[in-house]
């Protein structure tokens, strides 16, 4: 998954391209980002849902009107999932990565930007405005 990853970096950078990478196989600590710090602006976010009982709805509601998605599957796995869930929180603290909590949609798209924003503000000093 790394070498993927990897790749859609370099392509977005040599076309100087905005990209989003998301998924649960893209683990805190998998990627070395420092390589890429004098290259392009790297943001990674973990996005998990920390109430056990709104993940497990989550799931419900997901697979209403789906006969691929069967509740049952996802619930009698609900542990192992968490424990899954577990290990990417914990990388994510060992490696300095910012958690959204995805339990309102709304207030995670409004974390996700405000993140952002501070992150590229950090990044990019203001401009001085020049004077006519």
């Amino acid at each position: 998954v790394s070498v993927g990853v990897r790749a859609i970096m370099d392509r977005a950078i040599a076309e100087n391209a905005s990209v989003i990478i998301d998924g649960v196989s893209v683990v805190p600590g998998l990627i070395y980002l420092d390589a890429y710090k004098d290259r392009a602006e790297v943001v990674f976010l973990l996005v998990a849902t920390l109430d056990l009982e709104a993940f497990r709805s989550r799931f419900e509601s997901r697979a209403k009107g789906e006969t691929n998605r069967l509740p049952h599957r996802y619930i009698e796995h609900l542990d192992a999932i968490v424990r899954i869930q577990d290990h990417l929180l914990e990388l994510a603290d060992r490696f300095h990565v910012p958690i959204v909590d995805n339990q309102y949609f709304d207030r995670s798209v409004l974390s996700i930007i405000r993140h952002l924003i501070e992150t590229l503000r950090k990044k990019s000093p203001p401009r001085a405005t020049e004077l006519p």
